[in-house]
């Protein structure tokens, strides 16, 4: 793949250290395919997303298959199984092998570091269609020590480095810290490391009603999602008192200890969820005095997980343990249930079920009976603010297509400014002709800034009636709305933004969010602002001054006519061109002398590195200001850009740092359509 970087001279724009990246053809690439499937029936990801299916004419049950080492087997067919419902043999109507994990040699390369202490390349947002996997981790602080918290950010770590996969979409939730962090759901390690490093330990309070409740709330924020869905339970508290078996059994009707956990079972079948429960307090570890008997907690097994204890699970390569193999694939099987299954006055019967494996030395993994009713009825929905639930849905509300992007810069006498760019595509919006006869259109838009911990920062929740002038209507049809938000930030530290927007007529709703991290400044290392995608001279004015007296309002729409593509819409074709431009901070220099900078790009394209050019001296010739410096470029598509999810990174080396501290990187995302 061919590039050239040529010096230009921009002229509305001085002081300005400039590049130009023309991207051409590469000619070896490939698109990524499908991850080859192995064994079964029918073999393949058929599914597309794991289904599990209740109803009268057939029920499916996903079940794992291990030898004696635990390795998967993925070669069975139906006549290797057998299923019982009630006591009663089955007839098998389908099997099938679904693989998850990734082929080696299909597996995307990790982006590189530049240093060690330099955060990983963020990965493209996945759609819907690409997720693979969806896991939660639920850190069950509340049950542990100090050292248990540390080695479970251990294991969270070690999965994060060196298991997680394409297709991998994962959030971290403790149980001390309440629901609302279930809104992280990422397939960026960049996101997910910052996450882990915010599981902190606080008082050791043994007990399992927290737990219970994050295990419920995750199984219904699980429903909507894409993927095979695991939920991974790390914990202390891994049995439970007798004397609190009473507390659950509002989740059902009981008839033994563990039925008080049928519900619950139910629930995560419907929803596609499997639990493992992997107990922190690893080889040795005294068992606490109780005046009452106990047992596990019945879950994992109820669902089709595994029980990992007596293990130092958290040294393993995988940071999982053996729950890594079970995460490999698994099989679909269903079945017709007898016909009093499902009766109106059998509704409440959990019925039984067992999956038998005939090979031998086998072990089958699976879920054991669900309730005789179709579907369980939903008695919250109709309390529900939908529009708040878009802002923590990332894929369940999808009908109006909205784009955010957002970066920081620095005021020194005012501090951090947060500023986005918004895009509302034309499609799916309602646009209502008013009396004076003038169009109109109406929507309800929910804002929300938070911390990595989910708690929230800021909020808006606000109506907007746009009056578009007749001229305007062609333009807003075709290339639909524009809004920006400034916002000034207190402090350094790992952000979110999150908008939702709904159409008033049609009810349609969008969702978009973005994460970013905010270098501490005030410690004089080497910093970069973020990548920020310019369009108009003012805008570039804006970012290169810094100033943070920008902050009022939300929703700023832009109804203008505008040949280029708001900062939002990070998608263009071969033979498209966008400008972009980030500020240095705190670049080392003595009194009378300049900073010895130099300045290198790194082009990736589907994760793979398909360009680096020569690291190059930034030029500061008629520069004032060293302590912030900015540096900006133009990438030109050819004609026959491979179409793909680029990522544009940019790092900057100070010669006159501590080589600890001497690098530092920024990174653009962006995508090329096919034509």
């Amino acid at each position: 793949m061919g590039f050239s970087f040529t010096r230009v001279c921009l002229g509305t724009l001085p002081r300005i250290v400039f590049f130009c990246l023309v991207l051409v053809p590469h000619l070896n690439s490939q698109e990524d395919r499908p991850a080859s499937q192995g064994g079964g029936e029918q073999a393949g990801r058929t599914e597309g997303n794991l289904k599990i299916r209740i109803a009268v004419e057939e029920v499916r049950l996903d079940a794992v298959v291990v030898d004696k080492k635990g390795h998967q087997i993925t070669d069975l067919t139906a006549d290797d199984f057998e299923i019982f419902q009630d006591g009663q043999r089955q007839q098998i109507n389908s099997c099938t092998y679904v693989a998850d994990a990734v082929a080696p040699s299909e597996r995307r390369a990790d982006l590189p570091q530049p240093s060690k202490t330099a955060p990983p390349i963020p990965a493209p947002m996945l759609r819907r269609e690409e997720v693979r996997r969806t896991i939660v981790f639920v850190v069950d602080d509340v049950s542990m020590t100090f050292e248990n918290v540390y080695y479970a950010r251990m294991a969270l770590e070690r999965f994060v480095k060196t298991q997680m996969q394409a297709g991998d979409l994962v959030a971290v939730l403790q149980t001390s810290r309440g629901a609302g962090a279930l809104q992280l759901f990422s397939s960026d390690k960049r996101q997910l490391l910052a996450m882990i490093r915010n599981v902190h330990w606080g008082n050791y309070l043994s007990g399992s009603i927290s737990q219970i409740m994050a295990i419920s709330y995750c199984i219904r924020a699980l429903r909507d999602m894409p993927g095979r869905k695991y939920m991974l339970l790390i914990s202390a508290q891994t049995s439970l008192p007798s004397i609190l078996i009473s507390d659950f059994r509002q989740w059902g009707p009981a008839s033994t200890d563990l039925d008080s956990f049928n519900m619950l079972a139910d629930a995560a079948l419907r929803a596609g969820v499997v639990i493992h429960t992997l107990d922190i307090r690893g080889l040795e570890f005294d068992v606490p005095p109780s005046r009452y008997s106990e047992q596990l907690i019945p879950l994992s097994k109820k669902t089709g997980g595994i029980f990992v204890k007596e293990t130092n699970f958290f040294v393993s390569k995988s940071g999982i343990g053996e729950v890594n193999e079970e995460l490999k694939g698994y099989y679909l099987l269903s079945y017709t249930p007898p016909a009093h299954t499902f009766t109106q006055d059998r509704r409440i019967i959990y019925h039984r079920v067992i999956v038998r494996v005939k090979r031998k030395g086998s072990e089958v993994h699976t879920r054991d009976g669900f309730f005789g009713m179709i579907q369980p009825v939903d008695g919250l929905a109709a309390y529900r603010n939908t529009l708040r639930e878009a802002i923590f849905s990332p894929f369940r509300y999808n009908d109006l297509k909205l784009n955010l992007t957002f970066g920081y810069v620095n005021d020194a006498k005012k501090g951090y400014m947060l500023r986005s760019w918004l895009h509302l595509d034309p499609q799916g919006l309602s646009i209502v002709e008013e009396n004076d006869g003038r169009p109109s259109i109406s929507i309800e838009t929910a804002c929300v800034t938070s911390g990595i911990g989910a708690s929230i920062q800021d909020s808006n929740n606000m109506r907007y009636e746009f009056r578009i002038k007749k001229d305007y209507l062609p333009w807003v049809k075709e290339h639909g709305i524009r809004f920006s938000l400034s916002l000034p930030v207190k402090k350094p530290g790992a952000y979110y933004a999150r908008v939702a927007v709904k159409d008033e007529v049609s009810g349609l709703i969008g969702s978009a969010y973005q994460f970013l991290e905010i270098p501490d400044l005030k410690k004089r290392r080497l910093a970069l602002s973020n990548i920020f995608i310019i369009n108009r001279d003012e805008e570039a004015a804006w970012i290169q001054s810094g100033t943070t007296e920008e902050s009022g309002g939300w929703f700023q729409p832009d109804l203008r006519r505008d040949s280029n593509k708001s900062p939002a819409f990070r998608k263009y074709l071969p033979g498209d061109s966008f400008r972009y431009m980030a500020l240095i901070y705190n670049a080392n220099f003595k009194s009378g002398q300049v900073p010895d900078l130099e300045s290198q790009f790194v082009l990736f394209r589907n994760g793979s590195e398909i360009f680096k050019s020569e690291p190059e001296a930034v030029d500061l010739k008629g520069m004032n200001d060293f302590k912030r410096i900015p540096i900006a470029g133009k990438v030109l598509l050819e004609n026959a850009a491979q179409p793909g999810d680029y990522v544009l990174q940019l790092l900057v080396k100070d010669k006159q740092a501590k080589e600890k501290h001497s690098i530092a990187t920024q990174a653009l995302d962006f995508e090329v359509l096919g034509k």
